[in-house]
């Protein structure tokens, strides 16, 4: 799942929704099942998402899996980067009696 959290420059919020869009894409052609949310500053929700992912700087986006783990890619947020996160969001993550490691 991909949470685009906007910020104030609608410039940059409209490169950034253009990358998460081509990476939806992207992943849907490949038969994974892709989910794509839009959270404006004023939404239900956006700064406990803020405060609970420490992001830096927005546009924003969180990239969640599915029971997994999550990660954020703030700054320049292009193709890569997000799917970077959405691998290390995928991987599964493992608890032992030393603590939680991805």
């Amino acid at each position: 799942m991909f949470i685009f959290l906007a910020g104030e420059n609608e410039e940059l919020n409209r490169t950034a929704s253009v990358q998460v869009d081509a990476m939806t894409n992207m992943l849907s052609a490949k038969g994974k099942q892709i989910a794509a949310f839009t959270l404006r500053r004023d939404s239900q929700g956006y700064n406990q998402l803020v405060k609970q992912f420490s992001v830096e700087s927005l546009p924003s986006v969180i990239v969640a899996g599915k029971g997994y783990g999550a990660a954020t890619v703030s700054g320049e947020i292009t193709e890569t980067e997000l799917l970077r996160a959405f691998v290390v969001a995928s991987a599964p993550v493992s608890c032992g009696p030393g603590g939680c490691c991805p």
